[in-house]
């Protein structure tokens, strides 16, 4: 029971001491933020699979830029309880060679490939204005960056609104991608019916055509070791289809498939990594890799025999995932994430959109990288308007032969190797088999 105050005492207001921000940057005090860091994220309003430790952990180790250094700030409160992390690494941007400009981003963006959204400031839930207040504050009083340049990060975001007021007019945010998602609380009826009359039907029939006419199995890994198959296979069978098609496909780049390895041993016994497979005739032809945190599942990656395209096996696997979705308690909303797919709108009718947020210093490196940016935009225009169409696509047929002639050149060099190293282990074998016979004739 709470005391009354005395008639004439003057009623307190809760004193807010101020947080105390700390830099690190070196990767053993990173490490050492392991436990802490998924513990605040878990009582945070940004828990997405990909600000999760060992994701970010992975992605740098297998992904960080050269040259980049870890550039983490950390809140903590008159306690020493962590309230608050900005997950950033810096960068140089060069020109001509020079480097010109240190860039701030998010641990798990700043390369080509799309491989982190819904990035953002991590805080305790109800501290994300003192902690974006701090975190905006300690930025401002160091030299040693440049520009700060925030992507994917979730429109409705508490952060993105106080960090873009704390920098006022040095800081603006403009649209960045849509992400289409499907609410699977509901039952899977509901959804079919809230389809158009064409995916209305297609979402089904692909795959009851396929199991009609074929002896197929649809599975969910439930094992860690199920699930290295199923991974094994989805990177096969992605780069399949797309080098069939002349790309060279996402795992071209050997850093995703080690990525994604490292993620699966260290996330799935906690049920955040899900991989679904389809089998024709006993062999895997397709497969679909998602994560799942806070009731969200990512639909990252998905791979399937180009053998199949006719039967239109990516739907059929993509139809039974989002149905196993709706059956699992554990799942609420299904993503497709961003990336402009005109695929994904036909499955999904809600979307969610997320913001770029850019924020600098006003320097010399600043204004350079500024004055960069609009002459190559320039020039861009110029060239799209002035260049006839033919020139422009014989020029992009030239670049995607060229990748692939890389590519065949590194596939021949790895089968050169490999019978080299055979014949080097057959002339061993050679040499050593006399002495082996003679070694059990004398026994």
């Amino acid at each position: 029971m709470t005391e009354p105050i005395p008639h004439g005492a003057a009623q307190q207001t809760p004193v807010v001491l101020p947080l105390r921000c700390e830099f690190v940057g070196d990767v053993a005090a990173f490490e050492r933020l392991s436990a802490e860091w998924d513990l605040l994220l878990t009582s945070s309003a940004q828990q997405s699979f990909f600000l999760r430790f060992a994701w970010v952990r992975a992605w740098w180790r297998h992904y960080a830029p050269r040259g980049a250094r870890l550039y983490v700030i950390c809140c903590r409160d008159a306690n020493g309880c962590l309230v608050g992390i900005a997950p950033w690494y810096v960068r140089q941007h060069r020109l001509f060679g020079v480097p010109y400009l240190r860039e701030l981003a998010f641990i798990g963006t700043g390369i080509d490939a799309d491989t982190s959204e819904f990035m953002d400031l991590i805080a305790h839930r109800h501290q994300e204005t003192s902690v974006t207040s701090a975190i905006a504050n300690f930025l401002m009083s160091r030299a040693d960056w440049d520009r700060l340049y925030m992507n994917h990060v979730p429109s409705d975001s508490s952060c993105l609104q106080n960090l873009l007021a704390a920098f006022g007019g040095r800081a603006s945010g403009q649209p960045c991608d849509r992400a289409p998602y499907v609410d699977t609380a509901g039952t899977w009826d509901d959804y079919r019916r809230s389809l158009g009359r064409s995916m209305r039907r297609n979402v089904e029939y692909y795959a009851r055509r396929l199991f009609n006419h074929r002896r197929c199995e649809f599975n969910r890994a439930s094992t860690r070791s199920d699930a290295h198959v199923a991974l094994d296979a989805l990177v096969r069978l992605h780069q399949l289809r797309w080098q069939s098609a002349g790309h060279p496909g996402s795992f071209s780049d050997r850093s995703l498939h080690h990525l994604l390895r490292e993620t699966l041993d260290e996330q799935f016994e906690a049920g955040r990594v899900l991989l679904w497979t389809l089998s024709i005739d006993g062999q895997i032809e397709a497969a679909l890799l998602g994560f799942l945190d806070n009731g969200t599942l990512h639909y990252f990656q998905m791979g399937f025999n180009p053998a199949y395209s006719r039967d239109d096996i990516g739907t059929a696997l993509l139809g039974l995932c989002l149905r196993n979705s709706f059956e699992d308690p554990a799942i609420r909303v299904f993503d497709f994430m961003g990336g402009g797919d005109g695929y994904k709108q036909l499955w999904a009718r809600s979307s969610r959109s997320t913001t770029t947020c850019v924020a600098d210093s006003r320097n010399l490196r600043t204004w350079l990288h500024w004055a960069h940016a609009r002459l190559w935009q320039f020039s861009t225009t110029v060239y799209r308007r002035l260049t006839p169409m033919s020139l422009r696509l014989a020029r992009r047929d030239f670049i995607r032969a060229r990748i692939r002639q890389r590519l065949s050149a590194i596939r021949e060099r790895s089968s050169q190797a490999f019978l080299a190293f055979s014949c080097q282990a057959a002339d061993v074998l050679e040499v050593v088999n006399p002495f082996a016979q003679s070694a059990a004739s004398f026994v």
